[in-house]
């Protein structure tokens, strides 16, 4: 009987130390998953901070607007801006679009076009980090009817009491400029993430002398 009951003892001890190689193997699996999850977590949190403060000091800033006539009568119409990136994030350009038209009060708001350009995805554009990108846009208005139609204004504004001429009618400008921040994700479908596009994409405009 006293082997029988030796064999028993040796195998409750094996059982306990399966038991207990278990539980540390449990436990050592439980702390690695611990730290890796909490590794994650600041690294996503240190993420969504650089990206929130990259979207929040990016500017656009400086405009110079100019309208020239030129010697041949044609109209020289310009637009000088900046964009500021003071984050240590790359930005990724995809659209730049500038407009510049006539707002007419007369009979309700009335719009004249003048000029427009714009530049579209694949122009392969960047904004490096810690730097400044000067956009320079010029377009010659040389289209007879665009020009009767701004004379027709500078005409009927002299009947207001305005006195304007072809460079100083008040014009409108209308830059935009939309993009992203590095190249972080931004084509995320799902409700719950749709926020995380907005969060990377970079969207500014200047319009009428104010920075939006």
């Amino acid at each position: 009987m006293i082997p029988f009951r030796s064999e028993g003892r040796k195998a409750d001890n094996l059982s306990v130390i399966a038991e207990l190689r278990r539980r540390w193997f449990v436990s050592t699996l439980s702390i690695a998953a611990a730290i890796f999850f909490t590794g994650a977590l600041i690294v996503s949190a240190y993420t969504y901070v650089n990206v929130m403060d990259a979207n929040e000091s990016v500017v656009l800033m400086n405009a110079v607007e100019s309208a020239e006539m030129l010697d041949n009568g044609s109209l020289l119409v310009t637009i000088q801006i900046q964009l500021d990136n003071p984050s240590d994030l790359e930005l990724s350009i995809s659209t730049v679009s500038w407009t510049v038209a006539i707002w007419n009060y007369t009979d309700g708001v009335n719009i004249i076009p003048v000029a427009s350009a714009y530049n579209g995805t694949g122009d392969g554009l960047t904004v490096k980090k810690k730097s400044v990108e000067t956009f320079t846009y010029q377009v010659i208005v040389s289209d007879s009817t665009r020009l009767a139609n701004i004379d027709g204004f500078i005409n009927y504004s002299m009947t207001q009491g305005q006195d304007y001429t072809l460079e100083t009618v008040p014009y409108v400008h209308d830059f935009r400029v939309t993009g992203w921040i590095a190249d972080y994700p931004h084509d995320y479908q799902t409700y719950r993430e749709t926020y995380l596009n907005d969060m990377a994409r970079i969207d500014l405009s200047y319009r009428d002398g104010e920075y939006l």
